[in-house]
C-alpha cells in the first residue's frame, strides 16, 4: 500500500480537490481487473501489489505467476520510492 499511498499523497497535492484525487485512483485500479493476471504487466503495476501480497508471494514462483519475494520487494519499494521522489519534488516546485 505504500506505493500507492505515496502516488495519492502527490496527486492530492497537484490537485484541488480530494475528489479528483480519489477519481485518479479508481480510474487506475479498473485496469487492476486485467492487468493482476498477467504474467508481463502484473508484477510491475502498483495497483496489483496488494493484491500479490495478500495471496502470500513465497520465496519460489508461487500462484502461477511468476512472483518471487525478491521481487516483490523490488518492485513495491522501488515505486515507492519513485513516487515519493515526484512527490517531494513537485512539493519543492510549487509556489505556495
Amino acid at each position: 500500500m505504500l506505493p500507492i499511498l505515496a502516488f495519492m499523497l502527490a496527486v492530492s497535492m497537484a490537485l484541488s480537490s480530494f475528489g479528483a484525487s480519489l477519481t485518479v485512483n479508481v480510474i487506475l485500479t479498473l485496469p487492476n481487473l486485467f492487468v493482476a493476471n498477467s504474467e508481463r504487466f502484473g508484477p510491475w503495476y502498483p495497483w496489483a501489489q496488494p493484491m500479490y501480497g495478500m495471496l502470500g508471494v513465497t520465496g519460489k514462483a508461487s500462484w502461477g505467476l511468476m512472483l518471487t519475494t525478491q521481487n516483490f520487494l523490488v518492485v513495491i519499494i522501488s515505486s515507492f520510492l519513485l513516487f515519493v521522489a515526484a512527490g517531494l519534488l513537485y512539493f519543492q516546485r510549487k509556489h505556495i
